[in-house]
């Protein structure tokens, strides 16, 4: 990081040395990202949780968010779904309501099974 800031002020500070030279661009780092170099020929974008998640719900091994919904909000409880957090390392949803009164409950739903496996309010 901070040879990939050097280089940028040389360039900018070589810039403004120069009149009239127009604006500096510096140049993007040709090193790849350190987990590509674990994975020859990795994609340049390592993928998200989500999108992890939605590839193994369209392969038919996870369920989608939709269908596992229902089953949290009557477990809960809730009555304004917050938010999901997906664990792929145990395929395990968390899903967060609020309920009236403004508290919080939390259900971890087996994301393969569709079964609550716990509540905490």
């Amino acid at each position: 990081m901070l040879r990939w800031f050097a280089r940028v002020v040389s360039r900018v500070a070589g810039g403004l040395v120069l009149a009239g030279a127009g604006p500096v661009v510096a140049e993007p780092s040709t090193d790849p990202p350190r987990w590509a170099e674990a994975r020859p020929g990795a994609a340049l974008r390592r993928p998200a949780d989500h999108d992890l998640a939605a590839s193994d719900v369209r392969s038919g091994e996870l369920m989608s968010l939709g269908r596992l919904l229902p089953r949290a909000q009557s477990a809960c409880g809730g009555v304004e779904y917050i938010g999901t957090d997906p664990d792929l390392a145990t395929q395990v949803y968390r899903v967060k309501f609020l309920q009236p009164g403004g508290r919080v409950c939390w259900a971890d739903l087996d994301a393969r099974t569709g079964r609550v496996l716990a509540v905490r309010r």
